[in-house]
């Protein structure tokens, strides 16, 4: 249950890590487990698009980005209500990165159980340092999204990586997007430019 998804922007990185998420949810539904799905984005405006695609799941999921005053209150009625309510099986968070490595976030998610969680690291790659690595949940499922995890030159993010998502379990490049007709067709053109030393 981890590993990284390195699929071509525009191919449905999002949509396909949900759609993983809500069957993975629904099992554990099934068995009377409980799940949290917490999504990591390094950009405000990438949590926008993730709890808009959310809706089509008909997931309301709690946005951890902006003001602490505006999320915190309802995060932990969310997790009140998990814990007391029978009928309530699953909550989703979206976090921005900032937020995910602060102390009032970490304070608040520290007691979940790892086989809980399920952990979407959208842009995986900016979780490639050891002090945001060491902020991701201890959790039993874990998805990576990039379309570029890694260089082969990246070595030690490959490691840190790879440590935390697993391996790449999924690629689809550009190349397979445009003949799949899934991207819309078009003509990239390199033109190298070499600089001066001024």
């Amino acid at each position: 249950f981890r590993g990284i998804f390195a699929l071509a922007t525009g191919a449905g990185k999002t949509i396909t890590a949900l759609h993983g998420a809500v069957v993975v949810a629904n099992e554990r539904k099934k068995q009377g487990g409980k799940t949290v799905l917490i999504v990591s984005v390094p950009y405000q405006v990438l949590a926008d698009q993730w709890c808009e695609v959310m809706q089509i799941f008909n997931i309301d999921a709690i946005p951890c980005y902006r003001s602490s005053s505006l999320w915190v209150n309802r995060l932990e009625n969310e997790i009140a209500n998990l814990d007391l309510l029978e009928e309530k099986s699953f909550i989703a968070i979206v976090v921005v990165n900032a937020t995910l490595t602060g102390d009032l976030f970490q304070k608040t998610i520290k007691n979940f159980k790892k086989e809980r969680i399920i952990f979407i690291g959208d842009e995986c790659h900016h979780h490639a340092s050891e002090n945001l690595i060491k902020a991701l949940p201890d959790s039993e499922y874990r998805i990576g999204l990039s379309a570029t995890p890694w260089s082969d030159r990246d070595v030690s993010k490959k490691l840190i990586l790879s440590k935390y998502y697993g391996d790449v379990v999924a690629s689809y490049g550009i190349d397979d997007a445009l003949r799949d007709g899934v991207l819309c067709s078009y003509h990239y053109k390199a033109y190298p430019v070499t600089l001066s030393d001024e």
